[in-house]
């Protein structure tokens, strides 16, 4: 019995921690069945990743966690679209913790060293909401209405002699930040999941001492 219920808490552990993937891999790999979603620092939850490009040029946009705050970047291979235009290359869902809403998105696109020609990225939102982002030219913003979830579809451009790689960094911010007291969905469910182990555990100790 107590091994059974030691197996069960160490899988629904595994099974918490797959919950809160962070955003890290190749876009590639946020298509694949079993693997559409992640989460930022925050707890905003990133779905139903689309993109129009194969599944070889897909897995050559890297995405990347960043160390704090909402969003997460998105390596680019420049050569990848030089020269040619392109409709709804990507495309992802973001969805706000419980009680926040998102309220604007920002996006930025730096070239890495040695980077040249143009490029940028125009960010449609399922609010009506756009905005694009120029190679090099700092950040661009949107700000609207609150919303709990918002669709987003990007299309990447850039000029025949582009080589090189850039970073676009999204990031869709919110009214407020998640208190860092209130612990994730996650960690309440292992809570429980605990009390209730150690409630079996007692129970089938107070019956093999009755049984003495």
């Amino acid at each position: 019995m107590r091994k059974l219920i030691l197996g069960t808490l160490t899988f629904l552990l595994i099974a918490a921690v797959g919950w809160a993937t962070p955003c890290t891999g190749s876009l590639n790999s946020f298509l694949s069945p079993g693997a559409k979603m992640c989460t930022d620092a925050i707890g905003n939850v990133f779905s139903s990743f689309t993109s129009s490009l194969s599944k070889s040029d897909s897995a050559k946009l890297g995405l990347s966690p960043l160390s704090s705050g909402s969003g997460f970047t998105l390596s680019i291979p420049l050569s990848l679209f030089a020269g040619t235009t392109t409709k709804d290359a990507f495309g992802f869902t973001v969805t706000a913790p419980t009680g926040v809403s998102l309220t604007d998105f920002e996006a930025t696109l730096t070239p890495s060293a040695g980077a040249t020609g143009t490029a940028s990225v125009l960010l449609g939102l399922s609010n009506k909401s756009n905005l694009t982002a120029d190679l090099g030219a700092g950040k661009a913003s949107t700000t609207f209405s609150g919303v709990s979830s918002l669709g987003l579809v990007a299309d990447i451009t850039a000029s025949a002699n582009a080589s090189g790689t850039a970073t676009l960094t999204l990031m869709p911010s919110t009214t407020s930040t998640m208190p860092s007291a209130v612990p994730e969905p996650a960690t309440l469910s292992l809570f429980g999941i605990g009390l209730l182990a150690a409630g079996l555990l007692l129970k089938q100790k107070k019956r093999v001492e009755s049984s003495r």
